[in-house]
Protein backbone atom coordinates (compact mmCIF):
# COMPACT_ATOMS: atom_id res chain seq x y z
CA UNK A 1 0.00 0.00 0.00
CA UNK A 2 2.87 2.36 0.78
CA UNK A 3 4.30 1.87 -2.73
CA UNK A 4 0.86 2.52 -4.21
CA UNK A 5 0.64 5.84 -2.34
CA UNK A 6 3.96 6.90 -3.81
CA UNK A 7 2.89 5.94 -7.33
CA UNK A 8 -0.36 7.90 -7.00
CA UNK A 9 1.53 10.93 -5.70
CA UNK A 10 3.99 10.85 -8.62
CA UNK A 11 1.16 10.55 -11.14
CA UNK A 12 -0.78 13.28 -9.39
CA UNK A 13 2.19 15.61 -9.45
CA UNK A 14 2.71 15.00 -13.15
CA UNK A 15 -0.97 15.71 -13.86
CA UNK A 16 -0.86 18.88 -11.82
CA UNK A 17 2.60 20.12 -12.82
CA UNK A 18 1.18 23.25 -14.45
CA UNK A 19 -0.78 24.25 -11.34
CA UNK A 20 0.25 25.60 -7.96
CA UNK A 21 0.21 23.11 -5.12
CA UNK A 22 -3.31 22.61 -3.83
CA UNK A 23 -3.98 20.73 -0.64
CA UNK A 24 -6.91 18.95 0.94
CA UNK A 25 -8.33 22.13 2.43
CA UNK A 26 -8.73 23.62 -1.03
CA UNK A 27 -10.07 20.34 -2.40
CA UNK A 28 -12.65 20.02 0.37
CA UNK A 29 -13.89 23.56 -0.29
CA UNK A 30 -14.10 22.81 -4.03
CA UNK A 31 -15.92 19.51 -3.63
CA UNK A 32 -18.36 21.03 -1.13
CA UNK A 33 -19.15 23.68 -3.77
CA UNK A 34 -19.85 20.85 -6.25
CA UNK A 35 -22.15 19.19 -3.73
CA UNK A 36 -24.05 22.47 -3.16
CA UNK A 37 -24.59 22.82 -6.89
CA UNK A 38 -25.68 19.17 -7.23
CA UNK A 39 -28.17 19.71 -4.40
CA UNK A 40 -29.55 22.85 -6.07
CA UNK A 41 -28.24 25.11 -3.29
CA UNK A 42 -25.21 26.52 -5.08
CA UNK A 43 -24.96 29.86 -6.75
CA UNK A 44 -22.58 31.56 -9.15
CA UNK A 45 -20.07 32.03 -6.33
CA UNK A 46 -19.66 28.23 -6.15
CA UNK A 47 -19.01 27.67 -9.86
CA UNK A 48 -15.26 28.28 -9.97
CA UNK A 49 -14.56 26.02 -6.99
CA UNK A 50 -16.88 23.37 -8.40
CA UNK A 51 -15.09 23.35 -11.74
CA UNK A 52 -11.78 22.74 -9.97
CA UNK A 53 -13.19 19.71 -8.13
CA UNK A 54 -15.00 18.18 -11.10
CA UNK A 55 -12.04 18.69 -13.43
CA UNK A 56 -9.71 16.92 -11.04
CA UNK A 57 -12.16 14.05 -10.43
CA UNK A 58 -12.81 13.57 -14.13
CA UNK A 59 -9.08 13.63 -14.87
CA UNK A 60 -8.26 11.04 -12.23
CA UNK A 61 -11.12 8.85 -13.40
CA UNK A 62 -10.08 9.15 -17.05
CA UNK A 63 -6.49 8.30 -16.17
CA UNK A 64 -7.64 5.12 -14.43
CA UNK A 65 -9.99 4.25 -17.32
CA UNK A 66 -7.03 4.43 -19.69
CA UNK A 67 -4.98 2.21 -17.39
CA UNK A 68 -7.90 -0.26 -17.34
CA UNK A 69 -7.47 -0.78 -21.08
CA UNK A 70 -3.79 -1.74 -20.81
CA UNK A 71 -3.28 -3.19 -17.32
CA UNK A 72 -4.68 -6.27 -15.61
CA UNK A 73 -7.40 -5.45 -13.08
CA UNK A 74 -5.20 -6.37 -10.11
CA UNK A 75 -2.79 -3.56 -11.07
CA UNK A 76 -5.44 -0.83 -11.12
CA UNK A 77 -5.61 1.62 -8.23
CA UNK A 78 -9.40 1.77 -8.06
CA UNK A 79 -12.43 0.58 -10.02
CA UNK A 80 -15.16 3.21 -10.19
CA UNK A 81 -18.36 1.81 -11.74
CA UNK A 82 -19.35 3.64 -14.93
CA UNK A 83 -22.75 4.57 -13.46
CA UNK A 84 -21.14 6.64 -10.66
CA UNK A 85 -21.43 10.35 -11.49
CA UNK A 86 -18.92 13.10 -10.87
CA UNK A 87 -21.33 14.58 -8.33
CA UNK A 88 -21.27 11.26 -6.45
CA UNK A 89 -17.48 11.20 -6.60
CA UNK A 90 -17.36 14.69 -5.09
CA UNK A 91 -19.37 13.36 -2.12
CA UNK A 92 -16.97 10.40 -1.77
CA UNK A 93 -13.96 12.70 -1.75
CA UNK A 94 -15.51 15.23 0.66
CA UNK A 95 -16.48 12.40 3.00
CA UNK A 96 -12.95 10.96 2.90
CA UNK A 97 -11.42 14.36 3.65
CA UNK A 98 -13.78 15.02 6.55
CA UNK A 99 -12.95 11.59 8.03
CA UNK A 100 -9.19 12.14 7.57
CA UNK A 101 -8.45 15.74 8.63
CA UNK A 102 -4.86 14.79 9.46
CA UNK A 103 -4.24 14.35 5.70
CA UNK A 104 -5.51 17.75 4.55
CA UNK A 105 -1.95 19.01 4.07
CA UNK A 106 -1.40 16.43 1.31
CA UNK A 107 -1.63 17.16 -2.42
CA UNK A 108 -5.19 17.18 -3.75
CA UNK A 109 -4.67 14.55 -6.45
CA UNK A 110 -3.07 12.19 -3.94
CA UNK A 111 -6.11 12.64 -1.68
CA UNK A 112 -8.55 11.95 -4.53
CA UNK A 113 -6.63 8.78 -5.31
CA UNK A 114 -6.75 7.63 -1.70
CA UNK A 115 -10.49 8.38 -1.44
CA UNK A 116 -11.22 6.41 -4.61
CA UNK A 117 -9.05 3.48 -3.52
CA UNK A 118 -10.96 3.30 -0.25
CA UNK A 119 -14.42 3.70 -1.80
CA UNK A 120 -13.96 1.66 -4.99
CA UNK A 121 -11.40 -1.11 -4.49
CA UNK A 122 -10.90 -3.45 -7.43
CA UNK A 123 -12.20 -6.90 -6.59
Amino acid sequence: MHCMKRIILVIALLLQADHAFSDGNSLLRSCKATIRIADGAGGPEHMLDSVKCTRLLEGMRSMNDIYATILPKEQLFYCVPQKVTTFQLSRVVADYLEKNPNELHEHEAYLVGMALIEAFPCE
